[in-house]
């Protein structure tokens, strides 16, 4: 074949690099400090069979801290490294699954669906809207030579943390419905007001009709 053929045909060939991805879900209803929020690291392997995976975690180590993080129902079957926090707001983690994982498979959907990596549960203690982002992903392919595999991280946020208090449920309904409260209580003193002034020029109009009334009589 034609040398220049031959190097024409690999370059105009479809790509068929291999990717995953990781993303963060979870709810993102605000916060206030001393609540808790779950946060689920997915892995979507898109077809591609994995067999090693490892990576970290950034998060604002000002506003959370890491409670605990739970590994159940994670496709990595070994941890070299268990996901933990090991530097100030870092949770960095290494496993491997024997055999390869390409996704999650169930009795009532086709195709291949994300998993759950592991979940991390995190304490609110400061203001702010955290942001949670990955950083030095490493994947590789069950193919039996340990192909790198393209993996993706994306970046999400948590809604504006409130800078008070949110352990007591008390103090929060009260700094929730206060404003509304004081404005009904303000609408009620103004229409009672109001209805005492009305009654009073009632009467006074009353009285004066009776009195004419008698002056025409006597």
């Amino acid at each position: 074949m034609n040398p220049f053929l031959l190097l024409l045909l690999i370059f105009i060939m479809p790509s068929h690099a291999m990717a995953a991805t990781l993303s963060f879900s979870g709810s993102n209803a605000p916060l206030h400090i001393g609540e808790e929020r779950e946060l689920s690291v997915l892995l979507d392997a898109e077809g591609v069979s994995l067999n090693a995976i490892s990576g970290a975690i950034l998060f604002p180590s000002e506003m959370l801290v890491v409670d605990h993080i739970d590994l159940g129902s994670s496709p990595v079957d070994i941890w070299v490294e268990e996901p933990a926090v090991r530097s100030s707001g870092v949770i960095s983690w290494s496993g491997i699954v024997p055999g390869g994982w390409s996704g999650v498979r169930g009795a009532f959907f086709t195709g291949l669906r994300p998993g759950r990596l592991f979940k991390i549960v995190f304490r609110v203690v400061g203001a702010g809207a955290p942001a949670f982002s990955f950083q030095d992903l490493i994947a590789k392919a069950n193919d039996g030579n340990g192909t790198a595999v393209d993996l993706v991280g994306r970046q999400s946020f948590i809604s504006l943390i409130d800078g008070y208090s949110g352990a007591s449920s008390s103090e929060s309904d009260s700094l929730a419905v206060g404003p509304s409260q004081s404005t009904g209580d303000e609408t009620s003193r103004r229409g009672i007001l109001w209805y005492a002034a009305l009654g009073c020029i009632i009467s006074l109009l009353f009285a004066y009709a009776v009195k004419k009334i008698s002056n025409r009589i006597f």
